[in-house]
């Protein structure tokens, strides 16, 4: 039945490329197993409609049955940007964060699931477990206070850390152990309570991911040494930059004060 089902969504597809068949046909191909298929129909939709979030929930849990966890990361953040109650991108990346490693971000994801969704008992039932695994009791009686609305339009700390292929946090950057960062500058380096520079990754395909609320990251790099130079060309240059390439850092951002 499925593939009938596949063959005859395939068609319509062909027929119409811009029409939505392609969500029911992807999911059809990942259901049967099918990723490589199902993940080139979900990409191909993701570019017809790029503000669908429905469309990258679909891409998110391709990635994820392919072990691509850090891309299905990407693809769910993706869908709250678009819609921010999306209770599937919520569990998701509840399920991605608690296979990382980082069991509190992933019960602060499964309880706002839950909240949007409290008629789901299953929901319940694994927020249940995963407090129970994650030693997260809660205090009868208690009533969380209502949030302070004042709050939300003040910066607060960003933070940083690093993953590998496939989402794992890579201890000692973790964002737990990042120093919190509050900065209106450029040249802040980001630092990590135990990891004195990355040089133990060297060599190894490792991702960046920040975390900001009410901010904004214009640009990051690696720099080689501790002065900070990105070895990034300066156009016309600067003062204290001795040519057009940046390598002396932050001895050039003193001298332009």
């Amino acid at each position: 039945m499925i593939v009938d089902d596949i063959q005859a969504l395939t068609g319509q597809l062909a027929r119409d490329p811009s029409s939505l068949v392609f969500l029911p046909l992807a999911e059809a191909l990942r259901r049967r197993g099918q990723l490589d298929s199902a993940l080139t129909v979900a990409e191909q939709g993701t570019v017809r409609y790029p503000e669908m979030a429905g469309a990258y929930d679909l891409l998110a849990r391709i990635r994820s049955d392919r072990g691509e966890g850090d891309l299905a990361f990407d693809a769910w953040t993706t869908v709250l940007r678009l819609d921010p109650d999306h209770v599937g991108a919520h569990k998701g990346l509840s399920f991605l964060c608690f296979r990382a490693g980082d069991h509190a971000r992933s019960l602060r994801y499964l309880e706002h699931a839950v909240e949007l969704a409290p008629e789901d008992a299953a929901l319940r039932t694994t927020l249940g477990r995963v407090r129970e695994l994650t030693g997260a009791k809660q205090v009868p009686g208690f009533t969380a206070p209502a949030p302070d609305p004042l709050r939300a339009l003040e910066a607060e700390p960003g933070y940083a850390l690093l993953v590998d292929r496939e989402g794992r946090v890579l201890a000692p950057f973790s964002r737990e152990d990042c120093v919190p960062l509050r900065v209106d500058r450029t040249l802040e380096e980001v630092k990590w309570k135990e990891g004195a520079d990355l040089s133990s990754l060297a060599g190894k395909p490792v991702r960046f991911r920040f975390h900001l609320k009410n901010g904004r990251l214009y640009a990051f790099w690696v720099s080689p040494d501790r002065s900070g130079s990105s070895g990034g060309y300066l156009a016309a240059g600067g003062p204290g930059y001795p040519g057009r390439i940046d390598t002396v850092g932050r001895a050039a951002a003193g001298a332009g004060r």
